[in-house]
């Protein structure tokens, strides 16, 4: 049985962990209280082992979740958390070994694919993302473990909720998260991964309410890479499988894999200066990308960003093969992305090739060309009425050769690139934009000898021209005297 994370915003539901069906979803927009004023720090003692409280809480055994009350005691305390068991819970699904994996991966250490394994995921996170909010006066964050329910057969995994921030009546006051103890192991790395990612919704909201979803989860799931877990990698996989999923979302959904790949993206070209200015941006999505991208000097146009993520997510399986990235930009270090399940695979045989794409709004579609025949131009000729789109034609052989258009470039829709000895040839195309574009592509192959701009190899032949006459000469002298000698010999040159 698939269990799902709830984010911000939203709940999706789906029906396998690699599914190519499409999500059914429920916002949880509604049932969160924005209004309610934030709650003023308590002045009582921080919770201590062996402290019992009552807890409002989400059952979700129905739609919309029933705000129910949870009695838990606290049965582990470390500099940064504080975990409470439901108590119908405690020794049956969750026990003390629990409660200990849990504190140590939140205060001590991470998996060793982590950006630090020497540190926990409290200091990872709030290092890279940004301080957490304080509404209860306490150092770190109370967890609490109980039985969050199941609907229509799919049951959950964890969640942040606004309310916890506010003074409103189902809300409790306290900087806390929400976890599932009866589903899956509390103290094993799917579950660490789900507190991971919930707890990075906690810093974002922080600072913004109103995060577009898309990028909200896109930075919640950079927060499971950079600490180590792979708990997505199943939706990473559904994304290989099917590339022409949307990074953008829809009014609702969000696809986790392309989500994955956007926000891990995000910290592997700008670290912790960019992601932490993003976190704290009040402005949301594209914009809040665009101008701390600028700020930093990475770039100032969020579709040429995309149109690069697109082009990394093609490339990586190939740099995972031995291809050098050259520029750096176009692979990645905290992932293995895998080879895309590509829109159109052709040879550069014949005259011309290409494809066609529904293109939803923020996905990529993209073929490989097997280059046969030694032909090192590629024509990649665009019916793009949008005029948006974002082209890489990637070279691959010892390394990659990139070459980026969009309706900037003068020759544009139609565009080539050199990629010399490539034995393959990748053309991706990105749809930056919210609305979907109806693409058709042709590709063409030529062969172009390589420029001679060596002036000092055109000399050296020169020079080996003169060598060669003047041997000649030598031999003709030769054949001229019996005696076999050779002035130059006499004169002191070199023989030889």
């Amino acid at each position: 049985m698939k269990k799902v994370m709830i984010s911000i915003f939203i709940l999706t539901l789906v029906t396998g962990v690699a599914s190519a069906h499409g999500p059914g979803t429920f916002s949880l927009t509604p049932y969160f209280n924005f209004d309610a004023p934030a709650a003023s720090g308590q002045k009582d003692a921080a919770p201590q082992v062996g402290d019992q409280r009552t807890f409002w809480g989400w059952n979700f055994d129905e739609m919309p979740p029933a705000d129910v009350q949870i009695t838990a005691t606290c049965r582990g305390v470390s500099d940064f958390g504080y975990v409470f068991v439901q108590d119908s819970q405690w020794n049956v699904t969750m026990d003390p070994d629990d409660v200990d994996a849990v504190l140590a991966a939140w205060d001590e250490a991470t998996p060793s694919g982590s950006i630090d394994p020497d540190s926990g995921i409290y200091d990872i996170e709030t290092g890279i993302f940004g301080d957490p909010p304080d509404v209860d006066g306490w150092p770190g964050v109370v967890l609490l473990y109980y039985e969050l329910g199941c609907f229509m057969g799919t049951c959950f995994d964890g969640f942040y909720r606004y309310d916890d921030q506010g003074s409103g009546e189902y809300g409790n006051q306290m900087d806390m998260l929400h976890m599932e103890a009866a589903q899956s192991d509390p103290g094993g790395d799917y579950m660490l991964g789900t507190m991971a990612h919930e707890f990075n919704h906690m810093l974002q909201m922080a600072h913004d309410v109103s995060e577009e979803s898309w990028l909200s989860e896109s930075l919640a799931e950079a927060a499971m890479i950079v600490t180590g877990y792979d708990t997505d990698i199943g939706w990473l996989n559904d994304f290989v499988n099917n590339p022409g999923s949307t990074f953008l979302g829809g009014e609702h959904d969000v696809h986790y894999g392309a989500a994955l790949l956007l926000g891990t993206y995000l910290y592997e070209i700008g670290g912790t200066d960019l992601i932490q200015a993003i976190t704290a941006d009040s402005a949301d999505g594209m914009t809040s990308v665009e101008d701390q991208m600028t700020a930093l000097g990475l770039g100032d146009s969020f579709y040429e960003f995309f149109g690069d993520l697109a082009a990394a997510a093609a490339a990586d399986y190939f740099t995972n093969q031995g291809a050098e990235d050259a520029e750096g930009n176009y692979h990645f270090d905290l992932l293995e992305v895998g080879e895309l399940d590509w829109d159109e695979t052709t040879t550069d045989a014949g005259e011309k090739a290409g494809w066609e794409a529904d293109m939803a709004g923020g996905s990529l579609s993209a073929a490989k060309i097997d280059m046969e025949n030694g032909m090192n131009v590629v024509n990649v000729s665009v019916d793009d009425p949008s005029g948006v789109l974002e082209v890489a034609i990637i070279g691959v052989g010892d390394a990659l050769t990139v070459s980026r258009f969009n309706s900037g470039d003068d020759s544009w829709p139609d565009v080539s690139a050199y990629i010399g000895e490539s034995d393959t040839a990748l053309v991706v195309c990105a749809n930056p934009e919210y609305d979907s574009a109806s693409v058709s592509t042709t590709l063409s192959f030529d062969y172009q000898e390589p420029a001679d701009d060596d002036a000092d190899d055109d000399a050296d032949d020169d020079a080996d021209d003169d060598e060669t006459d003047d041997d000649a000469s030598d031999d003709d002298y030769f054949d001229d005297n019996a005696d076999g000698d050779d002035d130059d010999d006499d004169d002191g040159g070199c023989c030889g």
